[in-house]
This record gives structure tokens, C-alpha cells and sequence, in this order.
């Protein structure tokens, strides 16, 4: 049975993770290993970085929602608390009260001088660290490989927020659009269609 599950408004990050998980955990845990989920990160960034070369963003900020939903689930199945690990790898401070809306506005202003395709570029890099880092922990169950493997998702947080507000996209009002009920595809939560048709269109 489903239950009805709105998305947090004024979410903070503890906010976003929970909603996450309690929206996806179960999928993601019968249907996805953690590299999977990376993939689908680096799909969604992907048609992103097409939109900004074609020069027709329209669906940039529906892509960015599902890049920021898969990086919430790999930091969820790795028992990353991205409050912590925010302020240690991307050199902010902030406190639990922080907003998502306040946190993209203090990264925006932070690369307010950036260019858009730089920008891109660095999200692209950053996500495929994640990838990177991810097979050498994988390979090895090393300390340091999972301390980059960390910093490569507080990172890549950082990037689609910086590319976010280069687009124009608020993310905090981008993600209601989308997920306000839960899952994005069946609207519930938790998640009932298991991302079977997972398609980037």
C-alpha cells in the first residue's frame, strides 16, 4: 500500500535524502547496484550537456532533477550523509537549518563567474570521478578510495548546482514540479514502477 509522501518545501539536505529514500530504498535496492545508479547519473547529465551544445534547454531542469534523484540514491546506498560531507569536501559552511534553495544560491554566487559550458563540463567530470572511484573501492575496499568516492558526490552536488543557476533553474522549485507526490514516474511513495521504463527522453 502506498502512502502519500509530498516533497518537503524549504528542503534542507537532511530533508532531500530522507525523501530519497523513503521514495526509492526498496526499488533501488531489489533493482539497482550501486554502478547502475552511476550510470543513470551520468545519462541524465549526459542529455543535460546535449541540451547546452544544442542550445535548447528546455528539459534541462526535469534531467538535473533526475541527476541530483539518482546522486541522492548512490549517497543513500553508500551511508553518505550529504550534510556532512557538503561542508567537508566543498569548503562551506552550513548548518541543518540550511536550504536546498540557500545552499545553490552560496554555490552559485561562489562560480557566479563561470561559463556555462565550463560548468557542464565540470559536472560531466566530477560524475565520471564518481564512476572512477567507485571501481577502485569496489576493487580494493581501501579507506581512501571510498574518502574520493565521497568527495566526488559532495562535488557533483556542487557542479549541478552551479549549472542549475547558470540555466536559470531554481532546483528546489524544479524537484516540486516533479516529484511533489513522491515518485516522479507513479507518484507514489514509496516508488511502485521500480524504474522499469527508465528511458531518457
Amino acid at each position: 500500500m502506498q502512502t502519500t509522501c509530498l516533497f518537503p518545501h524549504n528542503c534542507t539536505l537532511h530533508d532531500l535524502q530522507e525523501f530519497n529514500n523513503a521514495t526509492y530504498r526498496a526499488v533501488n535496492l531489489r533493482n539497482f547496484e550501486t554502478a547502475d545508479m552511476a550510470c543513470r547519473l551520468f545519462r541524465f547529465i549526459a542529455r543535460v550537456l546535449f541540451h547546452v551544445r544544442s542550445e535548447a534547454t528546455e528539459k534541462s531542469g526535469y534531467h538535473l532533477c533526475m541527476a541530483l534523484s539518482w546522486l541522492l540514491a548512490i549517497a543513500n546506498r553508500l551511508d553518505l550523509k550529504l550534510k556532512e560531507e557538503i561542508p567537508l569536501h566543498c569548503s562551506v559552511s552550513t548548518s541543518p537549518e540550511t536550504t536546498l534553495a540557500e545552499l545553490q544560491r552560496i554555490f552559485s554566487d561562489r562560480h557566479r563567474d563561470t561559463a556555462l559550458e565550463k560548468a557542464s563540463l565540470c559536472v560531466a567530470q566530477k560524475a565520471m570521478g564518481i564512476a572512477s572511484a567507485l571501481e577502485y573501492f569496489r576493487e580494493t575496499h581501501r579507506d581512501d578510495y571510498f574518502v574520493a568516492l565521497s568527495k566526488k558526490v559532495a562535488e557533483t552536488f556542487e557542479a549541478i548546482c552551479v549549472l542549475a543557476g547558470l540555466l536559470g533553474i531554481e532546483l528546489h522549485n524544479e524537484l516540486l514540479i516533479h516529484f511533489a507526490r513522491g515518485c516522479c514516474k507513479c507518484k507514489g511513495t514509496p516508488c511502485s514502477c521500480g524504474f522499469r521504463d527508465d528511458r531518457v527522453v
